[in-house]
């Protein structure tokens, strides 16, 4: 009821307004009373309406759109509601007011022309009439502006509440008013026009579609189904208007547009969220978003500005996040993920003029899940060989860019097992390396170009990375650390790579000469030359840090470098107090630190200077333990290399039987497990049953023997570190000697096919006699020669197993390998197991090839090196097989058909007879064992009688001789394998030693604070912590 009567009065106070303005001044109230009703509705409506009375008499046609050009109709809702109930109350009081006046209306002239003048009903139908002119006069403009479509709601909105009103009057007073007909018939024209432009799509402009788009983004409080109708609403509307690329760069220009990204934003994470959550928002209406060719299409455009294309490719990264967040759930994230890895490369080409774009196209690489990715190998080893070029040749890059790709290529690395690529690469700077420090002494060393010195910078930066990574061995940099310590030892660094990562790569250097020292040549003078830089690198990194200015960058070298020398050489660099108190003074700096609110990249060097300094003051309480475990490890090494038979036989053989009778338990247990002990013991069966088949499983038996005869003689050749059964010596050289002189001989290739007799007979007489070649003697005896060079290739795979099994489980078989004893120097067949490594490494497959096809006894430290650098299997095998198979074996049959020629011999016996002394005392027996061998191939002879000329020509002689040196060769294999039986289990009952005491110690830490962990070489291990931790 209060509410009723107080609009009642607010109407009745307007009308008595209203009929006083009329009655004031009765033939020109129109002009002003419209003037003032049509400003206030502008004003309800939030329209500005800026036309003077006199400006508003002379005409209705006036440029409201101008007043109103930033305007968006955002109604309060409790005002439109009033004026509705205004405009319906209105006419009805006027009415009233209407009956009251006509029945004190005067019979006279003059007061009947007034009443008529004054009737409040027909004043107000004027009023309304000049309210529909001004409509009519914005509405009619709108092919030419397109800013006045804005204003059509509204003002439909405000005629339909008039046209409300007047229809209450329109039964009773229609015929007797026709200005009222006229008037309603003219608001429902402006009320359907507004609703036929307001449904049109088409009548939207940009800046209509950027005001939804700014709900998205401006509207702090907006809710879901808000922006969810303000999305699907945006998409509708441009989707009629615009191709989807053109309303694709809309939906970013907006952004551009409402955002401030060079300094709204208090962090990047944040900028990040806000483009993610916007682009989230559309994604649902508008799919266009989630296509990574669209975003391409922008980057790649030269006519794009330079905002969009920033924000584009920020865009680019938050999708590229969203897709490998749904990774693992939708197929079509994963599609878009490796479309945009396969494009990725060129982007960063393309982007290497526009430093901030490229920095952008880092930070996606920065986000790879490599682990979800590794079903495409193939994909990942690509971006690595991209990644590397560029690690390897982009000087440009900066110090964020530069920590990115290499710690993002060893993590895929790691799980690719691509470990060659890093091996290859450090070789490849070792190289690049060499040559840039000889152009340096061509330019004198103390003063070199300035380019020059920009090289070597970069090339040192790499090196850095390769020695943190473990890529570099100390043969490697015993030829580097001169040159790099003659640059850095200096007042003023050459160039700012040498300033970052100068001193931390030579302080590694020194650490890993010390490290290896046992490796290299001359180690005495390396050691001592390593030691002496360490000091000066020492005290110049203290006096530098002392009075460096506020440089976080380079001050984390600088103080990295120094606990890295105090931790790596412990044994020879004391902490003095001067040092002590600069790393201190280092810590305590807090304005180095303020930077790492805003600064990613600073706040990784805190977090590493933070790191060193736990590992600093740890180190002193694992020294002690390290030492002990050195000492027990050395122990360990002297006890395992003593159990050889002429040392302690009793106690290796006891260990080689102990270990013999586990591994054929073991053995036993995985047969049982397997149905290939049920085939073969079926297919022995079928054997031993007389039938048809008998005949075919024999000759099946027969060529089975050959092939698994030859292979074995292979195997056993190779087996062991260099000390297989010399098989080719005993076996395959002898029988590739018998056929060459049979064939010579006998004028005749026409014996049996393998597996031959024991003895090489002639053909029967008659047969056709032909002196065979060379090549037909090789295709004789081609087939066990490459049984027997398969065999040897099957032999190199137990070493390459074994090292790849101990790199997986994060042991080190090269390292324990290749570790001569302490105190000595390489020797030579050092120098020739570190070569066949360097070139299997170096080359790859090829290299591998090469060392297989040369009869080499050390291949096996070749299967070992490939094996703990996670070759490829494939790789390995393929290369040892063609190399052992096809390129040796035919090596070595052609040397011994070579050297067994008839021509050959025959002027070997005739030159033996010419030394002097012996020469005749030899040539004689030589001649008549040759002499006899040839007879006894022409004709089989009694047993009898061949004992009886093999006596009288001296050939039991020598077959007594070659015997007996066989039974060196096999007693010699078989002790060799007593002694590695009895040292593996000697090494088994350590390690289980060791494991029991790590258990026991464990139990303890359990009672007990933990004391600090250490790492394998006794340097304290950090676990890892959150960034709030470190920071605090």
């Amino acid at each position: 009821m209060i509410k009723v009567s107080v609009f009642q009065y607010a109407t009745s106070e307007y009308m008595f307004a209203f009929m006083q303005a009329v009655a004031n001044d009765p033939k020109n109230w129109l002009n002003k009373v419209s003037h003032n009703f049509v400003g206030q509705c502008f004003r309800a409506l939030g329209l500005k309406f800026n036309v003077s009375v006199e400006a508003f008499q002379h005409t209705y046609d006036h440029p409201y759109s101008a007043d109103n050009l930033n305007y968006i109709f955002n109604a309060v809702p409790f005002v439109l509601k009033n004026m509705e109930l205004f405009f319906n109350q209105l006419p009805i009081s006027l009415v009233d007011c209407e009956r009251s006046l006509s029945q004190d209306r005067s019979s006279s002239q003059l007061v009947g022309e007034f009443y008529d003048i004054t009737n409040p009903v027909l004043c107000y139908l004027r009023v309304v009439q000049v309210w529909a002119l001004v409509v009519r006069s914005i509405t009619g403009k709108l092919q030419q502006k397109d800013i006045i479509r804005y204003l059509c709601e509204p003002l439909a909105r405000m005629s339909f509440y008039i046209l409300q009103g007047l229809l209450k009057l329109l039964p009773d007073y229609g015929q007797k008013y026709e200005l009222l007909e006229e008037n309603c018939l003219c608001l429902t024209v402006l009320v359907r026009y507004g609703i036929l432009h307001l449904v049109n799509t088409d009548v939207f402009s940009r800046r209509f579609l950027e005001q939804l788009l700014l709900v998205l983004l401006e509207v702090p409080n907006a809710t879901l189904s808000v922006c969810t109708a303000a999305a699907e609403l945006y998409v509708t509307l441009a989707t009629r208007q615009y191709s989807k690329q053109d309303i694709f760069v809309h939906i970013l220009e907006t952004f551009v547009k409402s955002q401030s990204i060079a300094g709204k934003f208090s962090s990047h994470d944040q900028f990040m969220a806000l483009i993610k959550n916007y682009l989230l928002k559309l994604m649902d209406f508008f799919p266009a978003l989630q296509y990574f060719k669209y975003y391409m299409k922008v980057l790649n455009d030269e006519n794009v500005r330079e905002e969009l294309l920033l924000l584009t490719a920020h865009a680019t990264c938050a999708l590229f996040e969203h897709h490998t967040e749904q990774y693992n759930e939708m197929e079509f994230s994963r599609h878009q993920v490796h479309t945009l890895l396969h494009h990725w490369p060129k982007l960063v080409t393309d982007s290497a003029q526009n430093m901030e774009i490229r920095a952008i196209m880092y930070g996606i690489y920065s986000t790879v899940d490599f682990t979800a990715l590794i079903e495409h190998k193939s994909r990942l080893i690509a971006l690595e060989k991209h990644c590397l070029n560029i690690f390897l040749n982009d000087d440009t890059l900066s110090e964020a860019e530069f920590a990115i790709v290499f710690t993002k290529l060893s993590q895929s690395i790691k799980v690719t097992g691509n470990e060659q690529m890093l091996v290859t690469a450090a070789l490849t700077l070792q190289d690049r390396y060499a040559e840039i420090t000889i152009e340096m002494m061509g330019h004198q060393l103390e003063n070199p170009q300035e380019e020059l010195l920009q090289k070597y910078g970069t090339c040192v930066r790499c090196l850095y990375s390769m020695i943190k990574e473990k890529k570099l061995r100390g043969h490697q940099v015993c030829d580097m650390y001169e040159t790099l310590a003659s640059q850095m030892l200096r007042e003023n660094v050459a160039n700012e790579h040498l300033a970052l990562y100068g001193y931390e790569c030579l302080a590694l250097m020194l650490i890993l000469l010390h490290c290896e020292s046992d490796d290299l040549e001359d180690a005495h003078e390396h050691v001592a030359r390593s030691t002496q830089l360490a000091e000066m690198l020492r005290d110049d990194c203290v006096r530098k840090l002392s009075k460096l200015p506020q440089s976080l960058p380079r001050a984390k070298s600088l103080f990295c470098a120094i606990v890295e020398l105090h931790l790596g050489l412990s044994n020879n660099l004391t902490l003095n107090a001067l040092t002590y108190d600069t790393l201190s003074a280092g810590l305590a700096d807090v304005t180095l630190a303020l930077n790492t609110r805003s600064d990613t990249l600073a706040l990784s060097y805190v977090q590493e200077i933070e790191m060193r300094r736990r590992m600093s003051s740890n180190a002193e309480a694992c020294l002690a333990s390290s030492a002990t475990k050195d000492a027990v490890h050395e122990k360990d090494c002297l006890e395992c290399k003593s159990l050889v038979v002429w040392r302690r036989p009793l106690k290796t053989l006891q260990y080689s039987i102990q270990e013999l009778f586990g591994m054929l338990i073991d053995l036993g247990s995985r047969l049982l497990n397997r149905r290939f002990l049920g085939s073969l013991l079926a297919l022995m069966i079928i054997y031993e049953l007389p039938g048809p088949h008998a005949s075919y499983m024999e000759m099946g038996r027969q060529n089975l023997g050959f092939i698994v005869y030859w292979m074995g003689l292979g195997l056993l050749s190779s087996v062991g570190f260099g000390t297989g059964l010399h098989t080719f010596l005993l076996y395959l050289g002898p029988h590739l000697a018998a056929v060459t002189l049979a064939a010579y001989e006998c004028h005749s290739l026409d014996f049996p096919v393998p597996p031959y007799p024991d003895q090489k007979i002639c053909p029967k007489e008659p047969y056709i006699r032909e002196m065979p070649n060379i090549w037909q003697i090789l295709s004789k005896v081609r087939t066990e020669t490459m049984f027997w060079g398969v065999g040897t290739a099957l032999g190199e795979l137990p070493p390459y197993f074994m090292a790849r099994a101990a790199r997986l489980s994060g042991k080190s078989l090269l390292q324990e390998e290749s570790q001569p004893e302490q105190s000595k120097r390489l020797t030579l067949f050092g120098k020739s197991k570190l070569l066949v490594e360097r070139v299997v490494l170096r080359i790859g497959f090829f290299g591998i090839l090469l060392c297989a096809s040369v009869p080499n006894p050390l291949f096996d430290l070749a299967g070992v090196a490939c094996g703990h650098f996670l070759v490829p299997f494939w790789k390995f095998f393929v290369a040892t097989l063609i190399g052992k198979a096809v390129f040796k074996s035919n090596i070595q049959q052609l040397i011994v058909i070579v050297a067994f020629s008839d021509d050959l011999i025959g002027v070997l016996v005739k030159a033996l007879g010419q030394v002097p002394f012996i020469g005749s005392k030899i040539q004689a027996p030589l001649h008549n064992l040759l002499t006899s061998t040839k007879q006894r191939m022409h004709l089989k002879m009694s047993d009898d009688k061949q004992e009886s000329d093999a006596a009288y020509t001296g050939l039991g002689i020598v077959a007594h001789v070659f015997q007996l040196v066989a039974l060196f060769i096999v007693v010699y294999f078989a002790v060799s394998v007593l002694n590695a039986l009895a040292q593996k289990r000697c090494k088994r009952l350590q390690l289980e030693k060791i494991e029991k005491d790590e258990l026991a110690q464990k139990a303890e830490r359990d009672e007990k604070d933990d004391p600090p962990e250490t790492t394998y070489r006794g340097l304290p291990k950090i676990v890892e912590e959150t960034i709030e931790e470190i920071n605090a």
